[in-house]
């Protein structure tokens, strides 16, 4: 049974059908206006919670999002779609009224939003309840994720905890930092451990720690502080929970029924048959849309979906893989077994190439048979932290305290990874920050909200030049501007500088 939350939805249903599904002697006379009472508030707590979590849904993925600001102005990710748009994406030539710019800050506050009008809902009815007091908390940790990545990309957005409030004010990275860091620590302790099947998709402690040991991992690019005892501290707490591994095969993480994952700590979840009764979204779930072409669905996974092309691979993160790497199967190239396509792993470069079909397809996710296209959606949960993104960044922290050498410790971490993917294990002096930066590049690719490039950004490949992006960009380019349009409708905000 899939351990899908249907949100709002499920709730309300469950809460009407709960009076009239026990036909025995109780009658509603019997049930006191107090226990009434619980019951409704019950009910209106986690209906109200719910809501956040459905705009998450709405929000992940690849449209619209972070994600391809983090994804495909990266070593891993391009396109080819024509026009200036995604050509500056791809290029750095971005400024402060570029689509996808101004798309990545909406939504991030239309996911804060809700956040905050739940918290200001459960002020009202604060009881003191354990459900109110996690209730609370669970809705601030995910309110703190959502800052957490504005402040990745945008280094200083404002900061609106009231949902009346319509400006908020403007922090400073190292302020918003603190300030993050602050929400989870205050909250962490009410929240259960790890996911379980009634709190699947839902924040716990392990999502919280796991968050933690990745904001400490970067806060020298935030603050200019190095805290990496820390990383390894909140990675150790959640090794220490014993509730993840790594799955033995690593595509398991990302097949269709993928809520099975033991290695999964939070994720997004999606479910077919409920989403197509639901106005089409544009999140991971239509990704095969914006990353296959139509040839390519029909012929090589029998799809009945025109779909749009798009989002590939940058050439050289292709040829960076061993060829024994198991993890290179989520990508599409070469002739197809059965088909006359030919997909080149050459980077798209918005020119006419005939019948080739230029950059490596994302196939990662499984593609479920069945799907026609925009508005069916997959059903496989989206993944936004992993197990071996604590194994791996508690390996980094190790290595970093250690001035980028490795130890025994890391070596034995990473090579657990390694051998997931049926490559040899390092030895010593094969492990290096480089190798790691490879190595997580080709565990990660295309998840999450994107973390290619934070990773490039902490080990300084980002504003190097690559594949496609032929100049070395100024520093300012570490960080997004923020919307022209933002600015004007809000006195409180300021440009980052350079732009």
């Amino acid at each position: 049974m899939k351990k899908k939350h249907i949100y709002i939805f499920a709730i309300i249903i469950q809460f009407g059908l709960s009076a009239c599904t026990d036909l025995t002697e109780t009658m509603f006379s019997d049930v006191s206006e107090q226990q009434f009472a619980t019951q409704l508030q019950e009910s209106e707590i986690l209906a109200t919670t719910n809501m956040p979590y459905a705009i998450l849904r709405a929000r992940s993925g690849h449209e619209g999002s972070q994600w391809i600001l983090n994804t495909i102005t990266s070593d891993e990710g391009a396109c080819d779609w024509g026009g200036s748009e995604w050509e500056t994406t791809v290029q750095h030539n971005w400024d402060p009224y570029h689509g996808q710019v101004i798309k990545a800050w909406n939504h991030a506050y239309s996911m804060i939003a809700p956040c905050n009008s739940a918290i200001s809902f459960l002020d009202t009815i604060s009881d003191g309840s354990l459900l109110y007091e996690r209730s609370i908390s669970e809705m601030k940790l995910l309110r703190a994720w959502h800052y957490y990545t504005l402040m990745d990309l945008f280094g200083r957005p404002v900061w609106i905890t009231d949902a009346s409030d319509a400006k908020g004010t403007e922090l400073n990275r190292t302020e918003i930092f603190s300030k993050i860091e602050s929400e989870i620590l205050d909250n962490v302790d009410n929240l259960y451990e790890f996911p379980t099947d009634s709190i699947y998709g839902k924040v716990t402690k392990a999502m919280a720690y796991t968050l933690l040991a990745k904001m400490y991992l970067n806060e020298e690019i935030y603050t200019g502080a190095t805290n990496y005892p820390k990383v390894i501290e909140y990675c150790d707490k959640v090794i220490n929970m014993g509730a993840f591994v790594l799955e033995q095969k690593y595509m398991s993480n990302f097949v269709v029924h993928n809520e099975n994952s033991k290695e999964n700590i939070f994720v997004v979840p999606f479910n077919n048959a409920y989403d197509k009764y639901e106005a089409p979204i544009y999140s991971i779930n239509t990704i095969f849309m914006v990353t296959l072409t139509s040839k390519i669905a029909k012929q090589v996974y029998g799809l009945g979906a025109n779909c749009w092309s798009g989002f590939t691979a940058r050439k050289s993160f292709i040829n960076s893989f061993k060829p024994k790497d198991r993890r290179i199967a989520g990508w599409l190239f070469g002739q197809p077994t059965g088909t006359n396509l030919v997909i080149s792993t050459k980077t798209p470069d918005w020119k006419n190439h005939g019948d080739t079909i230029m950059g490596a397809r994302f196939c990662k996710y499984e593609y479920q048979p069945g799907l026609t296209g925009w508005g069916d959606n997959m059903d496989n949960d989206w993944v936004l932290l992993r197990y071996a993104d604590v194994l791996l960044m508690k390996a980094e922290a190790l290595m970093r305290q250690n001035g980028g050498e490795a130890s025994q410790e890391a070596l034995d971490l990473v090579n657990q990874v390694r051998n997931r993917a049926g490559l040899p294990d390092f030895k010593m002096n094969d492990l290096n920050l480089a190798a790691l930066l490879t190595e997580r590049g080709h565990e990660f690719y295309w998840e999450s909200y994107g973390f290619r490039r934070q990773d490039q950004i902490r080990f300084g490949t980002y504003l190097k030049p690559f594949d496609s992006k032929p100049k070395e960009d100024e520093e300012y380019r570490s960080v997004f501007p923020i919307p022209g349009a933002a600015i004007n409708a809000n006195s409180e905000l300021v440009q980052n500088p350079g732009y």
